[in-house]
């Protein structure tokens, strides 16, 4: 039988786990909410409200485990930025870049990052 992590392992270990559960939903969410325009209006409204329900059920349980996401949409992009691009190689060394879309969001613990957000890059207008 192998031992049980102990003290800080097992700590990071959950938060680890956190993260993957906090990242999927949020990557669930973001799907769910695409989906809504293809709904008719009056469910698309109910479904809505109970998608606004759950991100802010998730968002107030990961704050109260000191855990935030952070979507970086929007942002300016740089090589300090902690985030993989998944479309760095069609654009040159002086292009200045920003983040289009982010497809996993950047995950912050207690004690700093916890996982890399992952983004796709567009050009800056």
């Amino acid at each position: 039988m192998a031992a049980e992590p102990t003290g800080g392992a097992s700590v990071d270990r959950t938060l680890d786990c956190l993260a993957g559960v906090a990242i999927d939903a949020w990557r669930l969410s973001r799907l769910f909410a695409r989906s809504l325009g293809v709904m008719a209006p009056i469910d698309a409204n109910r479904m809505a409200s109970q998608l606004r329900f759950l991100e802010r059920s998730i968002d107030s349980q990961l704050n109260d485990a000191g855990v935030r996401l952070i979507s970086l949409d929007g942002r300016a992009f740089d090589a300090g930025l902690p985030a993989t691009p998944v479309n760095a190689d069609t654009f040159g060394p002086d292009d200045e870049l920003i983040v289009e879309q982010t497809i996993t969001p950047l995950v912050m613990g207690p004690a700093g990052l916890l996982k890399q957000a992952t983004v796709m890059l567009a050009r800056r207008p």
